[in-house]
């Protein structure tokens, strides 16, 4: 800025703010094509749902908590003290720890006690409400992005996405080929770094939903595709 290069201050703030745009239809293209296939593995019998607790037990597991804080604003304000907490100490390590990274780890710990019940946010009818605002966290930062910036530095982002793109493809095949993943799967763990948590948990679920026709298949492609996912999208965020 002091050497009056704006447009070399403003390209990597753009990058920034569009990566997510980019990266979201793709991996959503792409996990698409993952679902099919493990879809089509279902239905011939070569992938098969994975050993898991009991669902139905899950679901009857009591909580310990007060009454009031099994309602929808008791549940969203338990839900509201944990990012508080996650964000007062991710600000205790100068953001080194993601406020994402520790509220996962705080919801698991309640979850595992007991204060939070299975899908909680579904049984309080808020699961929209929480989507629209990782919506908007995930495309906020269009907002700062002036028309007049993108048309000056429209073609030198167009080449740093074509080739950062391509890249990632090409990486993503070799590694998934040396790790045993598929290509689409592969491919869509690493497009995760243009957008990461909680964009992942999103288009995880959104595929399976889509391409699964039955509660088993949704299942099935849900709990293929989503902790390969989630874990990506948290190394990208932190």
């Amino acid at each position: 800025m002091n050497a009056g290069l704006i447009s070399v201050a403003v390209f990597p703030v753009l990058i920034a703010a569009l990566q997510g745009l980019i990266g979201f239809p793709l991996t959503s293209v792409i996990l698409r094509k993952e679902a099919l296939r493990i879809r089509d593995g279902v239905r011939d019998g070569s992938i098969t749902r994975k050993a898991a607790i009991d669902q139905a037990e899950t679901s009857e597991k009591q909580t310990i908590s007060p009454e009031p804080f099994q309602t929808t604003a008791g549940t969203l304000f338990v839900v509201g003290v944990v990012v508080i907490v996650s964000s007062f100490l991710s600000g205790l390590t100068n953001g080194w720890l993601n406020t994402f990274v520790i509220a996962l780890l705080l919801g698991i710990a309640l979850r595992a006690t007991g204060v939070l019940k299975p899908n909680v946010l579904n049984g309080i009818d808020a699961y929209g409400l929480m989507m629209l605002v990782i919506l908007l966290i995930i495309f906020g930062p269009l907002a700062t992005t002036s028309f007049a910036d993108l048309v000056e530095l429209f073609v030198p982002l167009l080449i740093a996405f074509i080739l950062g793109v391509l890249g990632i493809v090409l990486f993503s095949m070799l590694a998934g080929k040396f790790l045993g993943y598929s290509y689409p799967m592969a491919i869509a763990i690493d497009l995760t770094s243009l957008y990461g948590f909680p964009g992942t948990l999103i288009l995880s679920q959104q595929a399976a939903k889509n391409i699964g026709e039955t509660e088993d298949e949704v299942q099935i492609i849900e709990d293929e595709i989503l902790p390969k996912m989630v874990v990506a999208g948290f190394s990208t965020v932190n």
